[in-house]
This record gives C-alpha cells, sequence and structure tokens, in this order.
C-alpha cells in the first residue's frame, strides 16, 4: 500500500482520465479510494484478473469486491461519488456469481441517481457462475440504467 501511496503522489498533477490494472487482487478499497480522490477526472477505467485464479473462487473474487465497493461509496456527507466522472467501466477475466452482479447493479444504480450515470460497462471474457447467464446479468443492468451501453 505504500508504494501505491508513493505511486499516486508521484503522479498527482498528472493529467490522468484513463487507467488500466490487472490482476486487481492486491490492490485493496482504501488503495481504490486514494486513486479516485487522488484523480477525480477519471472517466474510463479497465481492470482484470488473471484466468489462471479461476481454481478458486476467492470471498473477494480476485479484487472485484473491493474495487467495487470502493467505486460505488459516497462520501461521508452522502453528496460525492468516487470517481464523478467516470463514465466507462471494463471488468475482464473475471468470474460472476450473484453477489457480483448485485453490485454491479447497485453501482450502475447508485451513479444514475447521482446524476453520474455509467455510460458504457464492458464485461469481457468474464466466467459466469452457478447457471448465471451473461444475456440476463445485460439484461438485469439494463433494467437499472436502460441508457447503460453494453
Amino acid at each position: 500500500a505504500d508504494s501505491w501511496l508513493q505511486l499516486l503522489h508521484t503522479f498527482r498533477r498528472a493529467p490522468l482520465t484513463n487507467v488500466n490494472f490487472a490482476p486487481i487482487d492486491t490492490i485493496t478499497p482504501v488503495m481504490w479510494r486514494a486513486l479516485f480522490h487522488r484523480f477525480p477526472m477519471l472517466d474510463a477505467i479497465e481492470v482484470g484478473a488473471s484466468h489462471s485464479q479461476y481454481e478458486t473462487e476467492p470471498e473477494d473474487m480476485h479484487g472485484a469486491i473491493p474495487f467495487l465497493q470502493a467505486l460505488y461509496e459516497l462520501s461521508p456527507d452522502g453528496r460525492n461519488l468516487s470517481a464523478p466522472n467516470l463514465q466507462c467501466l471494463t471488468m475482464k477475466d473475471f468470474p460472476v456469481n450473484a453477489d457480483i452482479v448485485a453490485r454491479l447493479r447497485w453501482l450502475v444504480q447508485t451513479r444514475k441517481a447521482a446524476g453520474k450515470p455509467l455510460k458504457r460497462l464492458t464485461l469481457d471474457d468474464m466466467v459466469f457462475l452457478d447457471g448465471i447467464k451473461s444475456d440476463t446479468v445485460v439484461a438485469y443492468l439494463k433494467e437499472a440504467d436502460p441508457d447503460l451501453v453494453m
């Protein structure tokens, strides 16, 4: 975490608008919040897991849960979203269970309700678990925001 914070400090004046991280299983919610706070102009984020990790299904789903949790948090006053300018989110190579689907829907709903909706959500090479179907997930998320492009 210290090297992460040092890296963020080093680039603090960079006009960063998009980032790509993979795998993300070692990035904590505190680290994500620091990134979102330091670079509020982020409009595109791409995160990924590693296919080699699919032998197990850890509690945090290879970093997806801490990432989503940090992304949909509101500020203590309830008025500001993390990454307020985020428009495009791409997630690659993650296993998807009912918890991930619920968190994605909460993210879509929270951002729409705050007037900062995602414009595009891309789920690439996801491994759907427990009989979950990708077209069902897409329909469920678009129900939360019909304007969302997937």
